[in-house]
């Protein structure tokens, strides 16, 4: 279009994406290129100063990769994450796809009935970049944090997935908006409730085995960042839920709760003991109560 005017355009100016014959899905602005993603290739232009025309195709930037679903295009630790046909995520490291899921997070996009709709949102908190990206098809999400390389799932209670599907920064804060609901959130360090209803907080051990000899755990106990409870309410008096499982994660134990600390009360420890024998066993732990849950290790007495 011509300069400022999105309603002016001159019929010679055009360019088409020629690298292969896909048809393109989802242009995308970033570090002042063009990203042309298509179904099977992604070509990158730039700014070429021409006078007749401003841009011009990058010849040593084209992917051997395109995207499958458009919306999951977006910016996240200063470069581009997406969801390539491949149903692999990737992110751009300089002109090359460098790939960031895991085999169970491309597993799970396998098994996605239509992964074209895929929706994607970035965010910084505590100095952690967060690719979050979610599927109203599957009813999941998956969240990758680029400091550490881990990913993990968000959900809104009582649904299986999480509500915001867009992100800004604006006004000193980080804005998110739900689309099915018409809302905008803020996400905040230190504050410990979604929308005003409980976040669950889960983890889940790797498997604790001695080969195929049986173990006996007499004692576990969990440090947490301790003595952070409330003054009054729900969280003055904050607890952590334990389960276990010997069946690989198929089935878990009944809750077994134990105090993380009430306010000031740094010393507290949870301890669990005479948990039993088993040969191989998995422990979930989860605090539901609108503290700061931190832990700091865990550590079982076996024999």
């Amino acid at each position: 279009s011509a300069l400022r005017d999105f309603t002016t355009y001159d019929a010679l100016d055009f360019a088409t994406a020629e690298t292969d014959s896909d048809p393109r899905v989802r242009p995308f602005a970033d570090h002042q290129e063009l990203w042309l993603f298509g179904q099977k290739t992604t070509e990158i232009w730039g700014v070429s100063g021409t006078a007749d025309f401003p841009f011009a195709r990058t010849p040593t930037a084209a992917l051997e990769k395109g995207c499958i679903a458009p919306f999951s295009v977006t910016k996240c630790d200063n470069t581009v994450f997406w969801v390539a046909n491949d149903l692999i995520v990737y992110r751009l490291n300089g002109y090359s796809p460098q790939r960031v899921s895991t085999h169970a997070i491309e597993s799970l996009l396998t098994e996605t009935p239509d992964p074209s709709d895929i929706i994607a949102l970035s965010h910084v908190e505590n100095g952690h970049s967060f690719y979050a990206m979610t599927s109203p098809s599957g009813m999941w999400t998956r969240v990758y944090d680029a400091a550490t390389g881990l990913w993990h799932d968000r959900a809104t209670y009582p649904d299986e997935y999480w509500k915001p599907s867009t992100s800004a920064v604006c006004y000193g804060k980080t804005l998110v908006g739900d689309s099915g609901a018409g809302l905008v959130y803020e996400l905040r360090t230190g504050l410990y409730t979604d929308n005003d209803g409980a976040i669950r907080r889960e983890v889940i051990s790797p498997p604790i085995h001695n080969s195929t000899a049986p173990l006996t755990m007499s004692r576990l106990e969990v440090c947490f960042e301790a003595g952070v409870g409330l003054n009054t309410g729900q969280g003055s008096d904050p607890q952590a839920m334990m389960q276990w499982s010997d069946d690989g994660a198929r089935t878990w134990s009944q809750e077994h709760w134990r105090s993380i600390g009430q306010i000031g009360e740094y010393g507290d420890r949870a301890v669990w003991r005479r948990l039993g024998r088993f040969r191989e066993r998995a422990f979930k732990l989860a605090v539901s109560d609108p503290i700061k849950a931190v832990i700091i290790g865990a550590y079982g007495d076996v024999a």
